[in-house]
């Protein structure tokens, strides 16, 4: 059987010196953003995860091995909170409205991502239909454009291509609407 870490402290060593990771690769991998400390939370998880499990007995560098661990975590959790985005539209208004005023900013956040994903809505409701079926499965449901593809039976290929027109044509409805 490889050896794995078996000391607290080389496991706590592990993570120290690799403690900047998860913030290089959530930046490679999704840009700065409001979620950045959430996307970096995640990928500090999948770093505990990869020096909980890391084998050096097995000839892998722990930085490359982590990598992957990091990366994967990071993405599990910008789908889960694509997923979250999606359902948190579909919560009641009130829920916003029986939180005390020491929230109060969260909930003026709060009613701006629902206006906006409101105005979203709408736009979507006005595109042609295959454009709104890769809208639904893609970002209300948060499908990945394989999974889209094969739920509309297209290819990979034109759902993608589907996909980018679609984004071209919020773009430019969004764009028209904000403008004076």
């Amino acid at each position: 059987m490889p050896s794995r870490p078996t000391a607290k402290s080389d496991r706590d060593r592990l993570i120290e010196r690799h403690i900047q990771l998860p913030a290089i690769i959530a930046n490679k991998i999704i840009p700065r953003s409001n979620a950045f400390d959430d996307i970096e939370a995640d990928g500090f998880s999948g770093l505990v995860q990869a020096a909980d499990n890391f084998q050096p007995g097995r000839g892998a560098d722990f930085q490359t091995f982590a990598w992957y661990r990091i990366r994967g975590a990071i993405l599990d959790g910008a789908r889960r909170n694509r997923r979250t985005m999606a359902t948190a539209d579909t919560a009641p208004l009130s829920a916003a409205k029986n939180v005390t005023d020491r929230a109060s900013p969260d909930i003026e956040d709060l009613i701006d991502r629902r206006r906006t994903l409101a105005k979203l809505r709408d736009h979507v409701s006005r595109l042609p239909e295959r454009e709104q079926q890769v809208a639904r499965s893609h970002y209300f449901s948060g499908k990945t454009i394989q999974e889209t593809a094969a739920e509309i039976g297209h290819s990979e290929f034109t759902t993608s291509r589907i996909h980018t027109r679609m984004l071209r044509q919020l773009r430019e409805a969004l764009s028209a609407t904000e403008s004076p």
